[in-house]
């Protein structure tokens, strides 16, 4: 166990659930100001999101009921990284597992860290172009609808909360500055 994290100091530390995505772990510290404290802390397996645009400036998106929002949830494409791979062929897989994608140009946008005060997870954005359209493979567990619309028309469902999902929030805003040509 470690002893310190930061300025607070550990003074006991128990994982009180954890299943193979994510584990919550409960940190007794001494705080900042010398008095005892306590952090919820909840570790998430790390992932991918990916944004396909094709040449005609179309992106592809996912809609899928998300359990924890008991709702359909518009998002980018993404995952969990297995052991062993690196980001790039995390984002490979999960773009053509879901949407059946290909795709010839990469580019990492770079981090993701939601939520920062109670949840570790690393994530990683792709921007997936130059896309060949081929045959998806879903896990049992999944039911997916790919969704294509005009790059223009996702980002003005952003703007109006219809697309809530962080990721796929930042992607779109990331790639509209990176691309504005897309926004035509």
């Amino acid at each position: 166990m470690k002893s310190h994290n930061g300025p607070w100091k550990i003074t006991s530390s128990k994982v009180k659930y954890e299943n193979p995505w994510i584990s919550v772990r409960e940190d007794r510290v001494i705080q900042i100001d010398g008095k005892p404290g306590l952090f919820g802390i909840v570790t998430v397996s790390p992932g991918v999101s990916v944004l396909a645009v094709d040449a005609d400036y179309n992106v592809y998106l996912t809609r899928q009921f998300r359990y924890a929002m008991e709702q359909e949830c518009l998002e980018a494409i993404g995952g969990v990284k297995d052991q062993g791979e690196d980001w790039i062929q995390t984002a490979r897989r999960e773009l053509k597992e879901e949407s059946g994608i290909t795709a010839a140009k990469w580019t990492d946008l770079g981090p993701l860290d939601p939520l920062t005060s109670i949840i570790s997870v690393r994530a990683r954005l792709f921007l997936a172009e130059d896309l060949t359209l081929g045959e998806r493979n879903l896990d049992g567990n999944e039911k997916i609808d790919i969704i294509k619309m005009p790059f223009a028309e996702a980002l003005e469902k952003a703007k109006k909360g219809e697309v809530a999902d962080s990721p796929t929030l930042i992607l779109l805003y990331k790639t509209a500055l990176l691309r504005p040509e897309l926004l035509k």
